[in-house]
This record gives structure tokens, sequence and C-alpha cells, in this order.
């Protein structure tokens, strides 16, 4: 069961709640709309079927779609898992076995020190503005939105198509 304000794993519906919230910073917000239409407009032909592929080769598309998965993760909740019998390091600290750990998407995708001061705002240019080694900070953070190691979502790769895909496509309709 969830906290008060928070949302549980939706399995099949949890990508239609990134990708609505980022429809609604996409839509809300004329100059990140001007600019992904932009780039949309100067780089595919209209009326052809995109892959994958190209759709991972336009940058600030990319960025919209992790800065929406930042600001409304597909799984928000505590996440929480136990440690194992003989404990574990995690960042460098020592927590003794059996003990339940967990983790808030939601704060965590929102901490100024990984996505900067304005981290509660949707900018989708912080992900194509940084330095390299600040970029890989938040593509781990951001990482975490899915789970780690062996609780990792298996359908991962697949969500991020479809969000890749589904972004792209519903501009065709605005």
């Amino acid at each position: 069961m969830a906290l008060p304000g928070q949302r549980q794993w939706q399995k099949p519906y949890f990508r239609s709640t990134t990708l609505r919230a980022t429809m609604l910073f996409v839509i809300t917000n004329h100059n990140i709309y001007t600019k992904l239409q932009a780039e949309i407009d100067s780089t595919v032909v209209p009326g052809t079927i995109i892959s994958n592929h190209q759709v991972e080769a336009l940058p600030y598309l990319r960025a919209v779609i992790k800065e929406g998965a930042r600001m409304w993760p597909p799984a928000s909740g505590l996440m929480s898992k136990k440690t194992p019998p003989e404990g574990d390091m995690i960042n460098g600290v020592f927590v003794p076995g059996g003990i339940d750990i967990g983790q808030c998407a939601w704060d965590v995708q929102r901490s100024k020190r990984v996505y900067g001061e304005d981290s509660p705002v949707f900018r989708p240019e912080r992900w194509l503005e940084v330095k390299e080694e600040q970029l890989e900070r938040m593509e781990r953070s951001l990482s975490l939105i899915w789970g780690y190691g062996k609780y990792s979502c298996l359908g991962k790769n697949i969500a991020w198509m479809e969000l890749n895909k589904c972004l792209f496509e519903v501009r065709t309709f605005v």
C-alpha cells in the first residue's frame, strides 16, 4: 500500500503517467514545444515512420523524454527492499542485515545536488548543457526510476522505446 501522495507500481499504466505528464509539460510551455517541433521538422521527412534508432538521434526530443521521466517517474513509491542477512554497503555506509531500506523516486529525481537549483522545474535543456561528468551523474540517478540490480525492471528498454515513439508520433496530431 502506498503512503498518501505516493503512487505504487502501476504495471502497464506507469508509462502512460510519464507520457501524459511529459506531454502536458510540452504543450503548456511554448518555448519547449517550438524547439521540439523545430528539431523534428528539420530532421524527419513528414509522413514517414520513424525508428527508435532515429528518435535516439534527436537530442532535444531525448532530453524532453528524460526530463519527463525525471519529473514524473513511472514508480515514485518507496520501492523498499530488505538488506541481505550479512548486511550491505550502500553509498559507503554499512547497513546491517534485515533492514528495510528504500528510495522515493519522486525525491531522488528532484535532488538539487544532481539536477541543479532548478530541479523542481521541467527544463529539458539541463540534459544538453551539462559537462560529461555531471551528465553521467544525472543518467545514473534517472536510471533508478527502473529499480536497480536484480530488482531492475525487465521492461525498461521497451518502456523507453514506447515513450520515444509515442511522444514523437503524437506531435503529428497536435
